[in-house]
Parts: C-alpha cells; sequence; structure tokens
C-alpha cells in the first residue's frame, strides 16, 4: 500500500487491520480510480459470509482487481 496516499498498488499484501471513519466528500483522498472492494467474514463467497462492500482507492482501473478476484477477508480460516 501507498501508505502516504493511502492507495492499493499491485503488491502481494496482508491488511491487518481496517478503521471505519466518516469522511467529507472533500477529504476523501485523491486516486485516479476507485474500486469497490467486497469484504467476507469467511473465504467462501456467498451471501451468507458477504459483509459489504469498501471503496478502495487505487492508481489501476477497477478491472485490474475484478480480474484477479480481489475480495478482503475476515477471517481465513
Amino acid at each position: 500500500t501507498n501508505q502516504t496516499n493511502e492507495i492499493v498498488t499491485n503488491k502481494k499484501l496482508r491488511l491487518s487491520q481496517i478503521s471505519f471513519r466518516t469522511k467529507r466528500n472533500d477529504q476523501i483522498s485523491i486516486a485516479p480510480y476507485i474500486y469497490m472492494c467486497a469484504l467476507y467474514k469467511k473465504p467462501i463467497r456467498a451471501d451468507l459470509h458477504f459483509i459489504t462492500m469498501l471503496k478502495i482507492a487505487s492508481n489501476d482501473i477497477p478491472e485490474h482487481w475484478i480480474l484477479r478476484g480481489v475480495a478482503l477477508l475476515c477471517d481465513i480460516k
């Protein structure tokens, strides 16, 4: 992750913690693209385990992440 700009890059990442905070639209980080990333409880992509969609800032087009099947998991067991 590009820590300075809070933008996802194309590297193998281990995401340890996400803090949910509210921001005004003028405070949102500036990135060329936004990837709508699915967040799941477990590594089973089913409605039962789906939590929400998160807006992830990226320098790559959303299709870049979609073609790689990128999703966020709360538990990998």
